[in-house]
């Protein structure tokens, strides 16, 4: 049996319940996905990735925060930088 997960993006943080951990939570302000991330192991996510993590790491101005990850297989042909906060 498959489950399917449907995400429906809001400005903000945003409760999402992870497909593989039904007790847990997880509050993020960003997924790579709101930057274009495809997760399908071909197309190149690292634009996205990055952009997730830059957008979280400016909310608020004090830096830091959480970017969701879907399950999927993500490609990268760049480095990424992770922000200090």
């Amino acid at each position: 049996m498959s489950r399917q997960i449907s995400l429906i993006y809001f400005s903000g943080p945003t409760v999402f319940v992870p497909p593989h951990n039904t007790n847990g939570i997880v509050v993020a302000v960003a997924t790579p996905q709101q930057y274009g991330a495809v997760g399908d192991g071909v197309t190149d996510d690292s634009a996205a990735f990055q952009s997730a993590m830059n957008a979280v790491n400016n909310s608020g101005g004090a830096g830091g925060g959480v970017v969701y990850v879907p399950s999927g297989v993500y490609a990268f042909s760049n480095s990424l930088l992770i922000p200090p906060a």
